[in-house]
């Protein structure tokens, strides 16, 4: 049984002088769930983190946890654990201590600290580490002693602005384990701030984007990466083939190959005559020298770079207009070829998803020359 908080934004506003950080945002979070505030720098999640703490304040609009607005109350009476991306210990105190720190600020009996402190360490796996100072500790191990701070007094809600930015990847992976186990087993509602894409999926059950301080969208990492809501999720969200196209009827896309205009079937096509970009994941993309009957949608070109990553490899095609389609697909099933050589590339449509260009999405010269002779063909394409 979930023992996490209930957490509500509503219409949260925060400007810093002329720059507003976090436009109308709402946001209602489940007890119990872990989500992840994903987006570049700048885009308003650390800032709404702040908010939910307590360290800013905001300019307009609600937070509630449990259903109890805690706009009025300071930081450190919300009963919110926090860890920061650069730990936070105290230098001169020992692991214990530093973890005993909270226990004391808040009076607890010293029996009670002793306890709870032990407790906390055994669950982050330092259970012999109590008499070490920050400096005898790995990078892990002072995150995790950052950690065991933030829940020794058991608060129903974690905040986590970036814990593992400052780790080697290695370490960064060993700890969204022991994240998500200690989440899992304590069933406490975290909130967690990142920019790695990564992160966010392994971890999430909810994730939401921000962007310009505004969530893009939020959901789940599947519903993020398979159904970008717009093309900055759709970038944000991994790697994806990007071709300028626009639609000619239901279900369909023009793009302009070179002197030809090819029809291409695309998901979320439903009016003619929008411009945007028909997007494809690469894993998803496969190339070969002959056509592939079950694939129903090919363009060709001449293999450019292919890069080999170890369980995969990653092959460059170059269109015949010098747009470049990428394919990821594992080494054993990667097809063997040299720079220069004619190809397909090739995908099933159920895998194509066009979202349409929107007014932030800035598209290159090329991207609008494209568009401009699909658009002469589009209609032709249509009807033919």
């Amino acid at each position: 049984m979930a023992v996490g908080a209930r957490v509500e934004i509503r219409n949260l506003t925060k400007r810093f002088g002329s720059v507003v950080a976090v436009e109308d945002t709402s946001l209602s979070i489940e007890p119990g769930q872990f989500v992840t505030f994903l987006g570049p720098s700048g885009s308003g999640k650390t800032t709404t983190l702040n908010a939910i703490s307590g360290f800013t304040d905001v300019d307009g609009g609600e937070i509630l946890l449990d259903g109890t607005s805690i706009l009025s109350l300071p930081a450190h009476k919300r009963n919110i654990g926090v860890v920061f991306q650069h730990y936070a210990l105290f230098p001169h105190m020992t692991a214990a201590d530093n973890v005993a720190f909270p226990l004391k600020r808040r009076r607890v009996p010293k029996a009670q600290v002793r306890e709870k402190v032990r407790r906390a360490l055994e669950l982050v796996h330092l259970a012999d580490y109590g008499g070490r100072l920050p400096r005898e500790l790995s990078g892990g191990q002072q995150q995790r002693v950052a950690l065991a701070r933030a829940l020794v007094f058991e608060p129903r809600l974690l905040l986590m602005d970036e814990p593992l930015a400052a780790l080697d990847r290695r370490l960064r992976d060993a700890m969204q384990v022991e994240i998500k186990r200690i989440q899992e087993q304590l069933g406490i509602t975290v909130i967690y701030v990142t920019h790695d894409q990564d992160e966010a999926m392994t971890m999430s059950d909810v994730v939401a984007i921000f962007n310009e301080g505004r969530i893009a969208q939020i959901g789940t990492a599947a519903d993020l990466y398979e159904r970008p809501a717009d093309l900055f999720v759709a970038r944000f969200m991994g790697e994806s083939n990007r071709l300028p196209v626009i639609t000619c009827d239901e279900g369909a896309v023009a793009f302009a190959a070179g002197a030809e205009t090819l029809r291409l079937r695309a998901r979320n096509a439903t009016e003619a005559g929008v411009r945007g970009m028909l997007v494809v994941r690469p894993e998803n993309v496969l190339v070969g020298r002959e056509r592939d009957p079950g694939l129903d949608s090919s363009l060709t070109g001449r293999i450019g770079r292919v890069r080999y990553f170890g369980a995969y490899c990653v092959t460059e095609v170059v269109l015949d207009d010098e747009l470049i389609v990428r394919s990821r697909q594992p080494v054993e099933v990667a097809l063997e070829a040299v720079e220069g050589d004619r190809v397909h590339v090739q995908w099933n449509s159920r895998h194509a998803l066009f979202l349409r260009s929107g007014e932030g999405d800035q598209l290159s010269g090329s991207a609008s020359s494209f568009l401009d002779a699909a658009d002469g063909g589009a209609e032709a394409v249509a009807h033919g």
